[in-house]
C-alpha cells in the first residue's frame, strides 16, 4: 500500500487488504472486459458497396457505406523507399478494395501497466511493429449532398510524437454524418524512417537529403487529394488540415514548408507544439561544440555498431563510422531491417514515443529559421486562415502518467499526491504551454491584410470521479480531448474506454461536441467559423492584437460557464514574473517548474540566468513530463 492513506488497525487492514484486492480484480476484470469486447470480438467484415465505386488517377477503388456514410479505408498514395521522397503509386488494374486500415506506420507497441490496461498481448509489448511500406490513407463521404456541389475537405494528421500513432485511431464517422464536409486521415513515416539526417548518407537532391520524409509523405498525400478528391465529391481548392498534438505540429511544418504552398487552403492546429529542429541537433555527436540530440543520426548509427558488436564503446563507434565511406555507410544502414533500425531507441512504456529529431531546418524541406519567424513572415509563412488552440489543463493528461505525482492501492483508486502542488504545477505548466502554442504564433500571425487567425480554449472537464480514480482532478481539461468532441468518437476514444464512462453529463457533452463540430467545419467551408455552420452559435471573433480586445473563444458546458470570449492572453514575460513573485513556491520548486515551463524546445523563452546560472539540458518531449510506468 502506497503513502498517504490513513492505516487502520490489523484486523481492519487485513479485512482492508482483501476488500481492496477483490475491488481491484473487479475494476481489472471490467476493463479487460472492455478491451477484449473490443478487439477479441472482431467486428464482421465491411462490404463492398456498388455505389462506392470511384477512378483515382492510379485506378479504381471500391470502398462500402458505415454508420450513413461512404467509406473508403488503406487507399495507397505513396511508394516510400527507405530514406528517399515518396513517389506516386503505380497504377493497377480492375477495382482494388478499400476496405481496411492495416496499413500501420512503424512504431513501438506500449509496453508495461498501460500494455495491461489495453490488452495487449505479451509478445507486442514493447515491440517494433508495422511497416515503412505504410503511405496509404483513408476517406469518410457524405452519401446525400444536398447542394450537389463539391464539398470541403478536411485532412487529418494523426499526432504520437512523430514516433507513434496512425490515422486508423481515429474515426471522424459522427463528424461527416452532422456536417457536410469530407474527411481524409493520413498515415506517414514515423520515427527514424521518418526522420533521419546523416550527413554521410548518400542523396539524389537536395529534397531527399533534407531527412525530412515524414514531412515530405504529408505533402505527397496533399498532392493526391488535389489530384485525386473530386470523384469523392470533395473539392481540390477548398482543403483544410488539421492535426493534434505532433499532428499540429507537423500543421505548422506544412504552413512554413515552401514546398507545401498552395496544397490546403485553411489550417487547424490543435495543441500543436510548435518546433523545428536544427541540423546540428538532427545530425551531430552529443559531445560536438554544436551538440546533437542524444538520437541523432549519427548518434544512433553509434548505438548500431554497438548493437552489432563493431565496436566495444561509444569511443570506438565514433572511430568505425567516421572510417565509412559515404558508400559503406549507405550498404551497412540500407542491409539492416526497418525493425532492426529501431533495436537501439528506448521508447516510453506507457505511450511506444521515443526522441528523435524530426521537422528539421535543412534549408530545401524547411527553411533554415525557427518556425515562429517564419510564421510572423507574411512573405514565407504560406498564408492562410488559421484556426489554433489549447486545453486549459494540458499537462494533467501527462502528469497522471507519472506515479510519483499519484498515491494508490494495488495501481487503482487513484489520487494526487499533494493536490495543492499538482494543481498549481498544472496550472503554470499549461499556462506556459498555451502561451508558445496559442497566443505567440496568434500574435505573430496577425496583421494588417493578412488571413485571419482563430484562437480557442478547451474546458471541458466532467470526467466521471467516484472511488476509483478521480479523472475529474487529475486529468481535468487535458491534452488530447478536444478531438474527442471534434469528431464525436468518444467510445472507446484513443483506445482508453474508461475517459468517457460514469456520471459524465451526456446531453450537455453531446452539444458542446455538436457545437465544436459545427464551428470546425465551417472554418473549414468558408476560412471563419463565425456563428457556425447553422449560425445559431456565439459568434468565434478573430484574434486581435489591440490591448484587452476579444482574443479567443472557450469551450465548455453551460455548468462551466459554457461557450464565451474571452480577452485572456498570457505572455511568457508574465508567467516568468508570476513564478517569481510566488511566495508559495520553495527554491527547488521554482527552478523545477522553470524548467518545465521553459526547457522544452517548443519555448524560446529560456535564460540560463534565471534558471540558476545552469545551461538548459539537451532534450525533448520525454525530458519534459512524459514518464514511463
Amino acid at each position: 500500500m502506497s503513502d498517504g492513506w490513513a492505516m487502520p488497525g490489523p484486523a481492519a487492514a487485513t479485512g482492508g487488504l482483501v476488500l481492496a484486492g477483490l475491488l481491484a480484480w473487479l475494476v481489472w476484470a471490467g476493463l479487460m472486459v472492455v478491451r477484449y469486447t473490443r478487439t477479441a470480438t472482431k467486428p464482421p467484415p465491411r462490404t463492398p458497396d456498388p455505389d462506392t465505386v470511384r477512378q483515382t488517377r492510379s485506378g479504381s477503388v471500391i470502398g462500402c457505406r458505415s454508420g450513413g456514410i461512404y467509406c473508403w479505408f488503406g487507399i495507397p498514395y505513396g511508394l516510400a523507399e527507405r530514406w528517399r521522397a515518396a513517389v506516386p503509386f503505380p497504377s493497377w488494374a480492375g477495382t482494388r478494395p478499400a476496405l481496411a486500415s492495416n496499413d500501420r506506420p512503424l512504431q513501438f507497441e506500449r509496453s508495461g501497466i498501460a500494455a495491461k490496461a489495453l490488452g495487449i498481448p505479451k509478445h507486442l509489448r514493447g515491440q517494433a511493429i508495422g511497416s515503412e511500406s505504410c503511405l496509404t490513407l483513408s476517406i469518410r463521404a457524405p452519401v446525400d449532398v444536398p447542394s450537389g456541389k463539391p464539398l470541403p475537405v478536411m485532412v487529418w494528421i494523426p499526432g504520437g510524437g512523430n514516433t507513434a500513432g496512425r490515422e486508423a485511431q481515429y474515426d471522424f464517422g459522427a463528424l461527416v454524418q452532422k456536417e457536410p464536409v469530407i474527411v481524409v486521415g493520413i498515415n506517414y513515416r514515423l520515427g527514424i524512417l521518418g526522420w533521419f539526417a546523416h550527413p554521410k548518407l548518400p542523396a539524389r537532391n537536395a529534397v531527399e537529403r533534407s531527412g525530412n520524409y515524414g514531412l515530405l509523405d504529408m505533402i505527397a498525400a496533399l498532392q493526391w487529394v488535389r489530384d485525386n478528391i473530386a470523384p469523392f465529391g470533395g473539392d481540390p481548392a477548398n482543403v483544410t488540415i488539421f492535426g493534434m498534438s505532433t499532428g499540429g505540429t507537423n500543421v505548422v511544418g506544412l504552413l512554413t514548408s515552401p514546398l507545401a504552398r498552395g496544397l490546403f487552403h485553411k489550417a487547424i492546429v490543435q495543441s500543436g507544439p510548435i518546433w523545428h529542429d536544427s541540423l546540428a541537433t538532427a545530425q551531430n555527436y552529443t559531445d560536438d561544440p554544436e551538440p546533437g540530440h542524444g538520437n541523432s543520426a549519427r548518434e544512433v548509427v553509434n548505438k548500431l555498431l554497438m548493437a552489432d558488436g563493431l565496436a566495444a564503446n561509444r569511443e570506438e563507434a565514433k572511430a568505425c563510422q567516421e572510417a565509412m565511406s559515404p558508400e559503406q555507410l549507405e550498404t551497412y544502414l540500407r542491409s539492416k531491417s526497418a525493425t532492426e533500425l529501431t533495436k537501439p531507441l528506448q521508447p516510453n512504456t506507457a505511450s511506444g514515443i521515443y526522441e528523435i529529431p524530426n521537422l528539421i531546418q535543412d534549408g530545401t524541406v524547411l527553411p533554415l529559421l525557427p518556425a515562429v519567424e517564419i510564421l510572423a513572415d507574411p512573405e514565407r509563412v504560406n498564408a492562410v486562415p488559421v484556426m489554433t488552440g489549447s486545453n486549459r489543463d494540458e499537462v494533467k493528461f501527462l502528469m497522471m502518467m507519472n506515479p510519483e505525482k499519484q498515491r494508490h492501492v494495488l495501481q487503482l483508486f487513484r489520487r494526487a499526491r499533494n493536490p495543492e502542488v499538482y494543481d498549481r504545477e498544472a496550472a503554470y505548466r499549461s499556462a506556459a504551454w498555451r502561451d508558445c502554442t496559442v497566443n505567440d504564433p496568434a500574435q505573430r500571425l496577425t496583421g494588417p491584410g493578412r488571413p485571419p487567425v482563430f484562437a480557442y480554449r478547451f474546458d471541458w472537464d466532467e470526467h466521471p470521479s467516484n472511488w476509483v480514480v478521480d479523472l475529474r482532478h487529475l486529468l481535468g481539461a487535458g491534452h488530447t480531448l478536444e478531438t474527442a468532441f471534434v469528431s464525436g468518437q468518444f467510445e472507446g476514444f484513443l483506445e482508453a474506454p474508461f475517459f468517457f464512462r460514469g456520471d459524465t453529463d451526456r446531453p450537455a457533452r453531446d452539444t458542446l461536441s455538436a457545437n465544436m463540430m459545427s464551428y470546425w467545419t465551417e472554418f473549414a467551408r468558408s476560412g471563419a467559423p463565425g456563428r457556425g455552420s447553422r449560425g445559431d452559435l456565439p459568434e468565434w471573433m478573430p484574434w486581435s492584437n489591440e490591448e484587452g480586445a476579444l482574443k479567443s473563444i472557450v469551450f465548455d458546458t453551460p455548468a462551466g460557464g459554457g461557450i464565451r470570449m474571452t480577452n485572456e492572453a498570457t505572455t511568457s514575460a508574465m508567467l516568468k514574473r508570476k513564478l517569481a513573485e510566488d511566495a508559495s513556491l520553495s527554491p527547488d520548486e521554482r527552478r523545477a517548474l522553470y524548467f518545465q515551463m521553459f526547457a522544452f524546445p517548443v519555448n524560446a523563452q529560456w535564460n540560463d540566468s534565471e534558471y540558476g546560472g545552469t545551461a538548459r539540458p539537451i532534450g525533448g518531449l520525454l525530458a519534459y513530463g512524459v514518464p514511463g510506468d
